[in-house]
């Protein structure tokens, strides 16, 4: 055992300022370093097949069915498909083609396609908090208040989940760091315009990146050529910002120069679903009270890192106050900044309040790290009012803080390393013990179908002239696609017949379940019998199909 004197040793230590400066970038660094090495290990997990990736997240099979697609045949159109942006599947499309060409993998097989896609949203995660600290040291102006905003964007659960996943949130959301970092870093239209075409390659990624446009050109246009009047600089300079935007947008994105009408309609598809908060294809009635995010909002953080959040946001707001009311400054480059940075952070908040009612953490994605930002410089301003022992206790306080959180974002995302445990897939074991492979199946989006039965058909939700028309000999039926309308009540079996059904729906589609279970269930004369079911699926097969794996 250490002896006392050596104990009290420590205290002395902790007085010197490069010792503290070690133990505390060691400790913020190992944490980060654990969820990033956390992530790489995930990663590999539960992409065997296409069918397979389909139970966890439909946009990582449609991502790897689409660049199958693209590799077979040699382009990158999206086949009319502009849901998101195709920046993120170009990226993916490249590096394929890019180790292809040193030999690897020329089959192009899913577990292959799927993990160079995982990779990049991990690199974009590395990259997007290496430039949000580049981003936080122009405002906060401290080494360790810098490193401490990005140990509490990495905790975000939710950015931590997508950053292992295939999804351009991820690389959407580091493209819109990247912009605003380059036009407050310099405030000059040369910057303006390099931040315009990486919010136009963010928009040419998931759409999130136009909303930050006008505030990149702030900067430059109170800054730079003083020789110009205000009006001159708008009639000089602006045409070439937007031109920038538009091309980061379209040299990734070329395809939708040639199906423009086709992109606008599936832009104000995109709008009507965030206005009305519709989820999915599948809709979903939310409630209009804008009021609803800020419990979102709180719970994207975990609650010691959420009271840090909310603790600066005060005194940064003070701070921006007082610097609009005295007009002291507003041209001095840091105070510039903060005053971009909280005007963004306003009118981004008012956009999710307002316009988006599909309320999950991602779709704030392009507000969060400014709303961190914003909070942490609040937290410099008090800073700079302490002595240095004074900052040293407050970093240290805030990294005891914060760092449960990343070690509690690790541990949420530990059941991705057990997907081929996952219960989710019992249905593919009763199918491989049951039927031959040629047995005609109808089954749910979610629901585990092995990659051998080739005479499957997969829907968006199982609809009865489905079942008229194709006459399946076995239908799967998921908790997560059809069972989010109608689902057994709980605690009973399906045998019972006793169906709870989900009020949050419109009336038009819980009618068209509701016949699809009248038919399964309720008809005198049915022709399917429930042979398994779990709280993640039911499987019918036909009553006159003898038993036997042999079958049918």
């Amino acid at each position: 055992m250490p002896s006392l004197s050596t104990l009290q040793v420590v205290p002395e230590l902790l007085k010197r300022e490069d010792i503290r400066n070690r133990l505390f970038f060691s400790i913020l660094v190992t944490i980060l370093a654990i969820q990033v090495w956390a992530a790489l290990v995930n990663i590999h997990f539960g992409i065997d097949s296409i069918q397979m990736m389909s139970v966890f997240e439909s946009d990582e099979t449609a991502a790897v069915a689409r660049t199958q697609k693209n590799l077979a045949e040699g382009d990158l159109s999206p086949d009319g498909m502009f849901q998101y942006g195709f920046f993120f599947n170009t990226l993916a499309y490249w590096t394929v083609r890019f180790f292809q060409f040193l030999g690897y993998n020329r089959d192009t097989t899913v577990a292959f396609l799927a993990i160079n896609y995982r990779l990049i949203a991990v690199l974009s995660f590395l990259l997007l908090l290496f430039l949000f600290q580049r981003l936080s040291l122009l405002l906060v102006k401290s080494r360790e208040l810098s490193w401490l905003s990005v140990l509490l964007l990495a905790s975000v659960q939710q950015i931590y989940y997508w950053s292992q996943t295939i999804h351009p949130d991820i690389t959407q959301t580091m493209l819109i760091v990247a912009a605003a970092w380059v036009a407050l870093k310099s405030h000059m239209f040369r910057n303006a315009n390099w931040a315009a075409f990486l919010a136009g390659m963010a928009f040419g990624t998931k759409y999130g990146g136009i909303f930050i446009l006008p505030f990149l050109f702030i900067p430059a246009l109170m800054n730079d050529r003083p020789d110009l009047s205000l009006k001159g600089k708008l009639r000089g300079k602006a045409p070439l910002f937007l031109l920038s935007f538009l091309l980061g947008w379209l040299i990734f994105n070329p395809y939708v120069i040639f199906n423009f009408i086709h992109f606008l309609r599936w832009l104000k598809l995109i709008i009507v679903y965030t206005l009305t908060g519709f989820v999915g294809s599948t809709g979903q009635i939310t409630s209009a009270n804008p009021l609803l995010w800020f419990p979102v909002l709180y719970r994207a953080f975990y609650t010691p890192g959420a009271l840090v959040m909310l603790a600066g946001l005060f005194p940064a707001l003070w701070f921006l106050v007082q610097s609009i009311k005295r007009r002291e400054g507003l041209r001095e480059p840091d105070t510039l900044n903060r005053i971009v940075i909280g005007a963004y952070c306003l009118f981004a908040l008012v956009h999710i309040l307002l316009g988006v009612k599909s309320r999950e953490v991602r779709y704030a994605f392009h507000f969060i790290p400014f709303l961190i930002l914003l909070s942490f410089t609040g937290w410099a301003i008090l800073s700079c009012r302490m002595k240095q022992r004074g900052r040293a206790i407050l970093s240290f306080a805030l990294l005891l803080l914060i760092a449960p959180a990343n070690l509690n974002a690790v541990h949420s995302m530990a059941s991705c390393s057990n997907k081929e445990s996952d219960a989710r897939l019992a249905s593919g074991r009763v199918l491989e013990e049951r039927y031959s492979p040629d047995t005609r199946i109808l089954a749910d989006f979610y629901a585990y179908v092995p990659p051998k039965f080739k005479n499957t058909l997969v829907e968006w939700g199982i609809r009865s002239e489905s079942i008229l028309r194709e006459n399946p000999q076995v239908i799967l039926v998921s908790r997560a696609m059809t069972g989010r309308w109608i689902w057994k009540a709980p605690g009973t079996s399906f045998r019972d017949g006793s169906f709870v059904t989900n009020p949050s729906y419109p009336e038009a589609q819980l009618r068209s379940v509701r016949d699809v279970f009248s038919m399964l269930f309720s008809n005198p004369s049915r022709t399917y019998r429930a042979i398994y079911e779990d709280d993640h699926v039911l499987i019918l097969e036909q009553q006159n199909l003898p038993e036997g794996k042999g079958q049918p």
